[in-house]
């Protein structure tokens, strides 16, 4: 999966909607941190699905 270039492609759309340079980074931290975790499991971000988000989300949680 090229993560640079979906993050750079991310990282466009929310300047489009005009989020601050701050939630930028964050969000996009994010999902970096996100998709290095899961390229043995997706090829391309519009192969993931909401289970998988949504089991990633709950071990962050755990986490804490």
């Amino acid at each position: 999966m090229e993560i640079p270039k979906y993050l750079d492609l991310y990282r466009k759309e929310l300047l489009l909607k005009n989020y601050s340079e701050n939630t930028i980074k964050n969000y996009s931290s994010q999902v970096d941190l996100f998709l290095r975790g899961h390229t043995h499991l997706f090829t391309e971000p519009s192969k993931i699905n909401e289970a998988a988000i949504k089991t990633w989300l709950l071990q962050l949680r755990h986490s804490l």
